[in-house]
C-alpha cells in the first residue's frame, strides 16, 4: 500500500470516529493496523483540536451572538423612538422567529420544539398589551378580553399546528376563563341558580367534546385536549361556587358526587378505546 493510499484510508477512518460512526477504540485499533505499527493517541489523530482551534471555534460561536444580543438591547431600548410602521415590524418578525426555530427542531430535539413554541406564544401575549397600550386602551377591561380572546385562540392553533398539547391547553384555559369573566360582567351569574349555572357551562362544554370528536376523526394532535376541558368545563358551576365562596347544600354535593362517579365509570370502561386512540393520535 502506497503512502497516499494509507493517508486517504486514515482520513477516512478519523471521519467514521468523529460521525460516531463506529466505536472510537476501534477506530483506534484500524488507525494503528493502517499505520504499520505506529501507535496513534487521540491528539495525534486529531491535532486541529488544540487549544488554539477551540479558542477560535469558542471566538466564532460567542461573537454572533454577542452581536445579536447587542442588537435586541438596541431595539428594546431604543423601541418607542422607532415609527409605527417600523415597531409592527419589529413585533411581527419577532414572534414568527421563534416558530421557524421550532420548525427546525423538529421532533428530534422535543424540548426544544416546545420551549421555542412557548417563546413565542408569550410574544403574542406581549404584543397584544402592546396594542392595548398604543391604543390607550390597556386598563379597558372589555378591550383586554378581547385581545386576550384572539391571544389565546392563536395559542390553539399553534398547539395544534406546533403538536405541543401542552401550548393548545394553555389557549383553552385561557378561553374558559374569558368566558366566565365574561358571564360575571353580565351580572348573569351573580343572580343565577345552581341548574341555570349548568346551563352556561353545558355550551363549552359540549362545544369542546363536539370538536373532540371532530379533531379525533380526521386524528389531530390536539383532540384529546379539547376533550379534557369539556370534562373539566361541566364542572363549571362547582368551580364558580367555591371562587366565590358559595355554600354548597346537601344536594349540590350529591350532583357533584355524582358527575365524578360517571366520569370515573367512564374512564374505567373505555379506558382501553381511549387508549388506542390517544395512540392513533400521536402516531
Amino acid at each position: 500500500m502506497n503512502p497516499e493510499q494509507k493517508r486517504v484510508i486514515l482520513q477516512e477512518i478519523r471521519h467514521w470516529r468523529d460521525s460516531k460512526l463506529l466505536p472510537a477504540e476501534y477506530c483506534d485499533f484500524l488507525m494503528n493496523l493502517y499505520a504499520e505499527g505506529e501507535s496513534f493517541s487521540a491528539e495525534q489523530s486529531y491535532p486541529e483540536r488544540g487549544s488554539g482551534n477551540r479558542i477560535k471555534g469558542s471566538v466564532n460561536r460567542i461573537l454572533p451572538g454577542l452581536g445579536v444580543l447587542l442588537v435586541c438591547l438596541v431595539v428594546v431600548f431604543n423601541f418607542t423612538w422607532f415609527p409605527m410602521p417600523m415597531q409592527i415590524a419589529i413585533l411581527t418578525i419577532a414572534s414568527i422567529v421563534p416558530y421557524f426555530l421550532a420548525k427546525r427542531q423538529g421532533r428530534t430535539q422535543p424540548f426544544a420544539r416546545v420551549g421555542w413554541l412557548a417563546v413565542g406564544a408569550l410574544l403574542l401575549v406581549g404584543d397584544g398589551y402592546y396594542s392595548l397600550w398604543v391604543n390607550g386602551v390597556a386598563e379597558d377591561t372589555q378591550a383586554l378580553l378581547g385581545v386576550m380572546t384572539v391571544v389565546f385562540f392563536l395559542w390553539v392553533l399553534i398547539g395544534g399546528i406546533g403538536r405541543s398539547r401542552l401550548i393548545g391547553s394553555g389557549g383553552l384555559a385561557g378561553l374558559l376563563l374569558i368566558y366566565a369573566k365574561l358571564l360575571e360582567l353580565s351580572a348573569m351569574t351573580s343572580t343565577a341558580t345552581y341548574n341555570l349555572l349548568h346551563l352556561f357551562w353545558i355550551l363549552p362544554a359540549a362545544l369542546f367534546v363536539f370538536v373532540s370528536f371532530l379533531l379525533g376523526r380526521n386524528r389531530v394532535y390536539l383532540a384529546p385536549v379539547f376533550l379534557l376541558f369539556g370534562v373539566v368545563a361541566i364542572f363549571g358551576p362547582e368551580v364558580w361556587m367555591l371562587v366565590n365562596s358559595t355554600p354548597m347544600d346537601l344536594f349540590v354535593q350529591g350532583i357533584i358526587f355524582l358527575k365524578l362517579a360517571l366520569l370515573i365509570s367512564l374512564l374505567i370502561v373505555f379506558r382501553l378505546d381511549l387508549r388506542y386512540w390517544m395512540s392513533q393520535l400521536s402516531a
